[in-house]
């Protein structure tokens, strides 16, 4: 038989932490804690030669009094205060080394001679949960350790986990429960768990009313889900002092202890606690597939968000720059144009005689203002704003927008979850001085790639445009005024008209049609980069958010050995 057990567990799955988008942070937490607890017993189990047997029950029920009676000593405190058991009291033969590696690192024990305990607290030092272990040299139970719980049902958080805690160590268990408590939802749900796993199970009802029995009691069980063996079930019918003086009360008890040694006799031993290790294995493979389902849901949902989050994304930046794009070429045109066609007019043979016959039609309009020729300085400053005139809001909005889409469709919907806080952090969302700062940095760098481009223009022109220039035919000169109407701005109503009247004998020839080109390439090159700087304001926004659930990735490593781990325990015979 291989009985190996899971190996020394890598824990890689522990503590897995959810966004919350599919799977809630408690659910993950306690399916995780549950396979480690499954796995510390089923470990520590093989070490120790001995059968659990764990009494459980709610306030108020008298756990502790059918453990001492089981024990043939007052060991668990008994009183009128509740709880009055805090921690796990265990009593086992003192040959017994269970104490020298619990599983559970939230317990601590202490070993107490039976001669020398006492009534009272068993919680330590700091509020650590003590596991006070009481010994005894009685052969006939040297094979059993018995476990007095806190309440199922204790206000007490603490209490209730201990309890949870030793249900899974134990190879049997004894149900104590009355009238007033039976139905009550957290004993019932444990009682349904333990006839679903086949744990080995005993039931006492104390305080039942006259006359109930326990197949009476047995039916009211079964009908609720529970199948109850009517002969590991005893009834306590509620009475006064003088039954328990009578002897009623202790021959009930004496019957419930010899059956319960039967059953869990030593001859019994190897085979329950066989039959454990099997019914753990099964729990260990289901908890770990359990763990898997709720990591590849939470998976499912993350990939899906960052889908959605990269639909939301591109789609307020494509809107905006289409929104953007009509306004800053119109915008930036002008002196862009203006500059091209000055580097062009150079070559122009006609340029010289057509700008002397339209200074005199401009000269009575000349009187009118001042004019003078621009600087150097004055023609990059024109430049520059070329790059720098641009209308920042409409992109810090579409970001401030884009923020408030990503909380309406992809936070989580309870505040409970991880994620949900976490989108809502202040240095999450681009701040508006933030995207003003990237914007400035951004206009300054294409505004200086402008002039850089303007002056290359100016120093080298290439050949292959200045024989171009001069050989085109002169009828290109009619199409270029219709370019130059349909691009705007580049020539007035006055220069349009006189041109027009002698464009068949003083043509602007083919230079303009060259600046045109040109103009249009650097226009689509500078709109290509101010492109890709908006975008990357979004891409950042973006990466902020993904950055966000990628502290949720769940690794690789922790699938693949909760895999390995199901595998294992699935082949396990």
């Amino acid at each position: 038989m291989n009985d190996s057990g899971p190996p020394a567990p890598e824990l890689s799955w522990l503590g897995i932490r959810p966004s919350g988008l599919a799977v809630a942070a408690e659910d993950m937490r306690e399916a995780s804690e549950s396979l480690k607890i499954e796995q510390d017993i089923f470990i520590y189990k093989k070490e120790v030669d001995c059968l659990w047997i764990a009494l459980l029950g709610g306030t108020g029920t008298g756990k502790s009094t059918i453990f001492n009676a089981l024990a043939g000593k007052d060991i668990s405190p008994v009183g009128v205060a509740r709880p009055t058991t805090t921690a796990p009291v265990a009593y086992g033969h003192r040959d017994h080394a269970v104490t020298g590696n619990f599983p559970f690192s939230l317990s601590r024990s202490e070993r107490t001679l039976r001669e020398e305990t006492d009534e009272g607290s068993v919680t330590g030092d700091g509020g650590t949960t003590i596991i006070r272990y009481v010994e005894h040299d009685e052969d006939h139970l040297s094979h059993l350790v018995l476990l007095d719980t806190p309440d199922l049902d204790s206000l007490e958080s603490g209490n209730r986990y201990q309890a949870r805690l030793m249900y899974h160590l134990s190879h049997g268990v004894i149900f104590v429960t009355s009238q007033e408590k039976y139905a009550d939802q957290v004993l019932f749900r444990f009682m349904h768990r333990a006839s679903v796993e086949r744990k080995p199970l005993f039931v006492v009802f104390n305080k039942a009313e006259k006359g109930q029995t326990a197949a009476e009691l047995v039916n009211v069980f079964r009908e609720r889900g529970i199948p109850l063996n009517e002969e590991r079930f005893f009834v306590i019918p509620f009475m006064g002092t003088a039954e328990r003086d009578g002897g009623t009360l202790r021959r009930i008890l004496e019957d419930f202890v010899l059956k319960l040694q039967e059953a869990f006799s030593r001859a019994e031993k190897e085979t329950i606690i066989r039959e454990d290790r099997q019914r753990t294995r099964r729990n260990i493979a289901d908890k770990a597939n359990r763990l898997l389902d709720l990591i590849e849901r939470e998976k499912q949902a993350e990939d899906r968000w960052v889908e959605k989050l990269d639909s939301l994304v591109d789609s307020s930046a494509r809107f905006l720059l289409e929104e953007m794009k009509a306004r800053h070429e119109q915008r930036n045109l002008h002196a862009i144009k203006r500059e091209i066609k000055k580097i062009f007019g150079a070559y122009d043979v006609l340029a010289t005689p057509r700008g002397y016959i339209a200074s005199l039609v401009r000269a009575p309009l000349d009187l009118l203002r001042i004019r003078r020729l621009e600087t150097d300085e004055e023609k990059k400053e024109s430049l520059l704003r070329a790059g720098r005139r641009i209308d920042n809001s409409p992109i810090m909005s579409a970001v401030e927008r884009l923020n408030v889409l990503i909380l309406e469709n992809l936070s989580p919907s309870s505040p409970d979850a991880p994620l949900f806080a976490d989108l809502r952090k202040g240095e999450t969302a681009m701040k508006e001085h933030e995207i003003e700062t990237r914007l400035f940095d951004l206009q300054a760098e294409i505004a200086e790639w402008l002039e850089s481009t303007i002056r290359e223009l100016e120093r080298d022109l290439p050949r292959g445009k200045k024989v171009g220039i001069y050989s085109t035919s002169v009828l290109w000169g009619a199409a270029i005024l219709s370019f130059e109407t349909v691009l705007g701005g580049g020539i007035t109503l006055l220069e349009m008209g006189f041109n027009t009247v002698l464009a068949p004998f003083v043509t602007k020839s083919s230079a303009d049609l060259f600046a045109h080109r040109e103009l249009r390439a650097i226009i689509r090159d500078m709109n290509n980069r101010y492109r890709e700087g908006v975008l990357s304001i979004f891409e950042e926004q973006r990466d902020r958010y993904t950055s966000i659930i990628a502290k949720y990735a769940i690794p690789e490593s922790a699938t693949d050995e909760l895999a390995r781990l199901k595998r294992e325990m699935e082949t396990s015979e």
